[in-house]
């Protein structure tokens, strides 16, 4: 086996949210951890989780999101016990899965380490939009917003010839 990794993945929900990119990320945890080295997921809190995972889970500090039952939005930046525990990591990689708070948290976590990222954006947004707010305009608006604001990061890391940016920095969009 070659040197093992230390992978960092961030969500914006985990168990017991049970969708498809919960089950991607355990996947990916499990898989990395099993063959080629540590993987540690971070995702919001909530108040009845127990690991039933062989891979290390870190949460951190979130509320729910009113009318999205099960699903919670993080505030990482806000936890100091999450803040201790990360500050002890050094990651290889860190991947993020929304471009949200926690996709926030794995690009400020991989320009301080140096690092690269991938970023997977797992959903359609603007059809989750037009679900939860059953407008058309808001829906689109949001969805241009977070397009733009991804684009706005990618431009700031490449024009700073940030490695993490520079050669590794992969965007897939999926749709499922």
């Amino acid at each position: 086996m070659q040197t093992p990794l230390t992978i960092g993945q961030f969500i914006d929900s985990y168990l017991p949210v049970t969708d498809g990119v919960v089950s991607v990320v355990r996947n990916y945890a499990y898989w990395l951890n099993e063959k080629y080295g540590k993987c540690v997921v971070y995702a919001p809190n909530t108040k009845s989780f127990v690991n039933p995972d062989p891979f290390d889970v870190q949460s951190y500090l979130s509320i729910p999101i009113p009318g999205r039952k099960p699903y919670r939005f993080g505030f990482p930046a806000l936890d100091v016990r999450y803040r201790k525990q990360l500050n002890q990591m050094q990651f290889d990689l860190v991947h993020s899965h929304s471009p949200f708070s926690s996709g926030s948290e794995a690009l400020r976590v991989a320009k301080k380490q140096n690092i690269p990222l991938v970023g997977t954006f797992h959903s359609k947004f603007y059809d989750d939009f037009l679900q939860y707010f059953h407008t058309n305009y808001l829906s689109l608006f949001l969805l241009v917003y977070i397009v733009l604001l991804t684009l706005k990061i990618l431009l700031k890391l490449y024009t700073r010839k940030i490695p993490a940016i520079h050669s590794h920095l992969f965007l897939l969009f999926l749709y499922y």
